[in-house]
C-alpha cells in the first residue's frame, strides 16, 4: 500500500522528487498530487499546510501483516527526512487588509508541514509541528506518534491512544491534533474543542 503527499502548486516535478526518494529508497511507495492554492475562511490549525502527508488505515493494515513492526523504523527514518524540508521552509498566511485580526497572534504551528495518521477506526489525528521547537523535537514527535499508531493498531482495545481519546467527541467530522509540548517535548493529544480552547488560553 502506497503512502499518500500533497504538495503545493508551486512546488516544481524535481523537488516533489527530491523529496520522495528517501520513501522509495526504503522500499515505500508514494501517490502524491499537487494542490492548488486556495482560499480558506477557517481556523489556522483546519487550513491544509503546504505540504500533507496521509499515512491512512490499509497503509498500516498491511505493512503490520507483510513488513512487521521492523518497518516502523524506516518509515520514521523517512518521514524525519520529509518534515526537515518542512522546517526549512517559511509558510504563512495572508488574510485581507480589512480582517488582519483574524490571524492567531499566539498560534505557532508549522503551516509549511503536517503529518495525518488514520487510527483503527478510522479517526485521523493531524501530527503539528511547533516552529518554536528543534528538528530534534520534531523527530521525537514522529518517533512518539508511530508508536501510538502502531500499538493502536496491534491492540486496540488497550493502546495508550485508545484511552487517550476515548472521551473525544465520537463524530467523525470532528478531528484531533497531536502537538509537541514545549517544556517535555512529549506530545498533547487534543480534539476541536480542547484544541481551540488550548489556543484562547496561550
Amino acid at each position: 500500500m502506497n503512502i499518500h503527499i500533497d504538495f503545493p502548486e508551486y512546488y516544481s516535478v524535481e523537488a516533489i522528487q527530491k523529496d520522495i526518494k528517501p520513501f522509495l529508497i526504503n522500499g515505500i511507495q508514494v501517490e502524491y498530487k499537487i494542490k492548488e492554492m486556495r482560499v480558506f475562511a477557517a481556523l489556522e490549525w483546519t487550513i491544509p499546510t503546504a505540504i500533507v502527508v496521509y499515512i491512512l488505515k490499509p497503509y498500516f493494515d498491511a505493512f503490520l501483516k507483510e513488513a512487521g513492526k521492523q518497518h516502523f523504523d524506516v518509515l520514521s527514518k523517512s518521514l524525519k527526512s520529509l518534515i526537515n524540508k518542512g522546517k526549512e521552509m517559511n509558510v504563512k498566511l495572508i488574510t485581507s487588509s480589512e480582517t488582519p485580526e483574524k490571524l492567531s497572534k499566539n498560534y505557532n504551528q508549522s503551516l509549511a508541514i503536517s503529518v495525518l495518521f488514520e487510527t483503527k477506526k478510522g479517526k485521523i489525528i493531524k501530527l503539528l509541528f511547533d516552529n518554536d521547537l528543534e528538528k530534534e523535537d520534531w523527530d521525537y514527535a514522529i518517533d512518539q506518534m508511530m508508536e501510538y499508531v502502531v500499538e493502536n493498531y496491534e491492540n486496540e482495545s488497550t493502546s495508550k491512544l485508545c484511552d487517550v481519546i476515548k472521551d473525544f467527541n465520537k463524530e467523525r467530522a470532528y478531528k484531533i491534533y497531536a502537538i509537541i509540548d514545549k517544556k517535555t517535548k512529549l506530545l498533547n493529544i487534543y480534539d476541536d474543542k480542547e484544541f481551540i480552547k488550548y489556543n484562547r488560553e496561550k
